[in-house]
């Protein structure tokens, strides 16, 4: 099961998502749910999601710089924003900090949110894949079977 972090301040927001689709069924569990980013940040380290969806304008922390954190501190794990505006100055932001993907709650379908859940899934398995490269070429230490 991918494991999956559910970061918004608006509760109804955070049970909308997690009506949309059957979680388990398509191979996702929701590990935990939080209020801010602030929240979010010192759950992460304990929860070990694989994929976090954040709302991006709330308290304490936005959910812009919780993704800038996430980047630079957890690199593995993808994130997905969610937001009630379509501010291109914040789509562009999280891009920039590889987010996987920015969708507009107003617009958010089961279609959309498994479409981004999908493609986070694949970035998980392909830096799985990744990962397993270094591993390989640390082993070879850069002998022939890396070239």
């Amino acid at each position: 099961m991918i494991r999956v972090l559910l970061v918004d301040d608006e509760l109804p927001s955070r049970a909308m998502v997690r009506s949309l689709i059957d979680w388990e069924k398509e191979g996702y569990c929701i590990c935990g749910e939080c209020g801010d980013g602030k929240q979010a940040w010192s759950l992460i380290p304990g929860l070990h999601p694989d994929i976090v969806i954040t709302d991006v304008k709330m308290n304490q922390m936005n959910g812009d710089e919780l993704v800038r954190r996430i980047s630079a501190e957890y690199p593995e794990i993808c994130t997905i924003c969610l937001s009630g505006y379509d501010d291109y100055k914040y789509v562009r932001d999280v891009l920039k900090h590889n987010a996987i993907d920015y969708l507009i709650k107003n617009n958010l379908t089961p279609e959309s949110l498994l479409e981004s859940l999908h493609k986070a899934e694949e970035v998980l398995r392909w830096g799985l894949q990744l990962k397993r490269m270094k591993i390989t070429c640390r082993l070879c230490a850069g002998s022939l079977c890396c070239s």
